[in-house]
Parts: structure tokens; C-alpha cells; sequence
């Protein structure tokens, strides 16, 4: 059976839930790859070679919407998010062409719109305009065949009907046990340095202002401290503001691929992924929270969405917005080695058991097993 995975970008970070998605799936079917992609070409992390993207140039909405229409050849559509390039295209699919509608859910995306606009980042007509057109399109996720989701928020404002598939992670490439910790620090030029690490897209509901004055107050304490970002974009002038502030603290990495991952986490001492309370947040499980239990790594991440039961009992949680807590955690488990590493185990033991990649396959071969068995009837 093959499969059409419809992403609304191949060109920025929301591609990333769609490659994983494409990975499980490949390994039982079929996968076709379609998307819109801009100037700026695929999203670096995901552009490994893997998949033969069908890459539809951005433009004209109305254009693109029957561009990507003519290109959907699977027996399934996959769309990832409720947005027009992806839901949109595959309402029409299911019907003008009776092909069956899987609608992942990974974001609130109402949630980020009304977040710009009370932080003055959009017009009033550009909000109504988006806000319309999302609630509309929440409004039909009725009409998919089935859903697929990530956490409990998402699950509950989209009737209940959702398919748990977690941010599966390859288990066995992500192990630390494959990496010489000391060889990877000195190679990455972090020879005798504590390292925090903080991994993804770095925007503001991501909590790194907190972390980065926790980290100052920790360095006090804590000699040889840096605090490694990985994934920063150069040309935001927000993040380059916020490096070019802390540049003794500081050390910033570019994009990498997905691959890479595993290499730059093996040389982390901490990984701090203090998610702000938004409306853009109230949904969303940061992936990168599975890398860092897969290499058996020690977290700290804050109250948000699920990820108090995602942590529990191998990770700290603590309150959103609470630096004095977050300095507190980090100074215990940058010196309590052991203890990091007691956390950093039971992570990697149940990132095996529950969000491994064979979690995410098996749990999407239960979604798309009946439509199997009616194209072979």
C-alpha cells in the first residue's frame, strides 16, 4: 500500500513531525513526500536524502492547492496538521477521489495565531484572516478518517478520537553507548567543559531566556560552564540578539541533520528544555525531549502539556518560569553525577518501552492496517 504524507512546509521546522512519521511509515509501506517549499529549499535537518520529496514551489495559493492535488498518487493521504496546504488538499482528495484521510495533530495551531496577535506580531485583518481559516478547518477534522496526536490537549479539544503516536525516536542510533563522551566533547571544541544543552528551534516560548539566566547564576558556582544551542537560526535577529547577550555563555551551533543528533547530544552533561506556559505550548511536546531519554541523557523541562507524565520518574519537572527552582536543578545535577546518571537510564529505558521508533510503527500500522486489507479485498 502506498502512502501520501501531505506536509504545509518542507521548508521549516514542521517538517520535522512529518520525517519521522515518513520513517515509521516507510518500514511497512510505501511513502510518497509532498510539500510546499520556498526560496530557503528543504529545512537542513531533514534534508538527508532520504526521501524523494515532491517539492511544490510556493506561490499562488489556489495554484498550489491543485498542484498538490494532481501529485497525490498513495491509497491513503496522510495529512500532517490541520493547515489548507495539507488538510485542505487532502479534504479534497477524500472527496473528489474517495482516498481515506489520516489527520495528524502535533500543534494547536489557533493557539500560535492568537499568541502572535496579543504579542503584536501580526495585523488585526492578517489575524482574522488565519483565524478564520484554522477554525474552519478544525471545525471539519470531523471529516478525517481517523486522527493521530500527540498529547492529551489535543487529543480532548479534537473529540477524543485520537491515535496516541508519540515523537518516535531510533532507539539504537540515539545510544549513547556508541560514543566516547570525552573523543565527541573534544571534537565539538568542548574539551573540560560542563555542558547544558539545549536542542530545536529557539523561539521565545521555548524558555531559553530562563534558562540562559539560570545558567549565568550557575556559572558562579559551576566552572567551565556552557550552555550549547543546537539548532540556531543566524539570520533571527531575536536569537542573534540573545547570543550576541551571552556570548561567554554561549555557544552556538547552526542546523544539523537528524542524524547528527545523537553525536551532539553524547556530549551533554544536562539538557534544559524549559517550555514557557502559552497558548502555544499548551498542546505541543517538544521531540527533542525524546532524543535527550534515548541517549540516556539527565532533563530538566518545566510543567507544560505532558510532559510531567512524559518525565515522570526519570526526569525533573518543575513550574514554568521559575529561574530560582531551574538554578537549583541545574547546580544538583551538574554535580551530583551520579544521580544524573541514575535519571539519564530510567530515561533511556522508557524512551525503549514507550517512544522508541517501533512504538511509533507499530502504533501506526494499528491506523492504517484496514485500509490494507480493503485495497487487497
Amino acid at each position: 500500500m502506498k502512502i501520501t504524507v501531505l506536509s504545509s512546509t518542507l521548508s521549516e521546522n514542521a517538517l520535522g513531525r512529518a520525517y519521522i512519521l515518513a520513517k515509521a511509515l516507510e518500514r511497512n509501506y510505501e511513502v510518497e513526500f509532498i510539500g510546499l517549499v520556498t526560496d530557503k529549499g528543504v529545512w537542513p535537518p531533514c534534508d538527508t536524502g532520504e526521501f524523494p520529496y515532491i517539492k511544490i514551489k510556493k506561490g499562488n495559493f489556489f495554484k498550489n492547492f491543485f498542484q498538490i492535488y494532481q501529485k497525490i498518487s498513495g491509497d491513503v493521504v496522510y495529512a500532517i496538521k490541520p493547515l489548507p496546504a495539507s488538510f485542505g488538499v487532502a479534504l479534497a482528495a477524500k472527496v473528489f477521489s474517495g482516498k481515506p484521510l489520516i489527520l495528524d495533530i502535533d500543534d494547536w495551531e489557533l493557539g500560535f495565531n492568537i499568541q502572535d496577535y496579543k504579542e503584536g506580531k501580526t495585523s488585526l485583518l492578517k489575524f482574522i484572516r488565519i483565524y478564520l481559516t484554522l477554525a474552519t478547518l478544525e471545525k471539519l477534522t470531523f471529516l478525517a478518517n481517523k486522527l493521530t496526536t500527540v498529547s492529551t490537549f489535543l487529543n480532548e479539544r479534537f473529540g477524543n478520537r485520537g491515535v496516541f503516536v508519540p515523537h518516535g525516536r531510533d532507539v539504537e542510533a540515539f545510544d549513547l553507548k556508541k560514543f566516547d563522551v570525552e573523543k565527541t566533547k573534544k571534537d565539538l571544541e568542548l574539551t573540560d567543559k560542563k555542558v547544558i544543552m539545549f536542542l530545536g528551534s529557539i523561539k521565545p516560548h521555548k524558555g531559553l531566556e530562563d534558562l540562559l539566566s539560570a545558567a549565568k547564576l550557575a556559572a558562579k558556582k559551576i566552572e567551565k560552564l556552557k550552555v550549547v544551542l543546537v539548532g540556531v537560526n543566524f539570520q533571527d535577529i531575536w536569537t542573534k540578539k540573545l547570543i550576541q547577550e551571552n556570548k561567554n555563555l554561549v555557544f552556538p551551533v547552526g542546523f544539523i541533520k537528524f542524524d547528527e543528533i545523537p553525536k551532539y547530544l553524547a556530549a551533554a552533561d544536562l539538557v534544559v528544555l524549559p517550555q514557557k506556559d502559552t497558548l502555544e505550548t499548551k498542546g505541543q511536546i517538544p521531540a527533542k525531549v525524546f532524543d535527550a531519554m534515548s541517549m540516556a541523557k539527565p532533563i530538566i523541562s518545566t510543567d507544560v502539556s505532558d510532559i510531567r507524565k512524559i518525565l515522570d520518574g526519570c526526569g525533573v519537572v518543575i513550574e514554568p518560569d521559575n529561574i530560582e527552582k531551574l538554578l537549583e536543578e541545574i547546580k544538583l545535577l551538574l554535580t551530583d553525577t551520579e544521580k544524573a546518571k541514575e535519571l539519564g537510564a530510567k530515561a533511556r529505558e522508557k524512551c525503549v518501552k514507550e517512544y522508541s521508533l517501533k512504538v511509533m510503527e507499530d502504533k501506526l500500522k494499528d491506523v492504517f492496517s484496514q485500509y490494507e486489507k480493503k485495497r487487497t479485498e
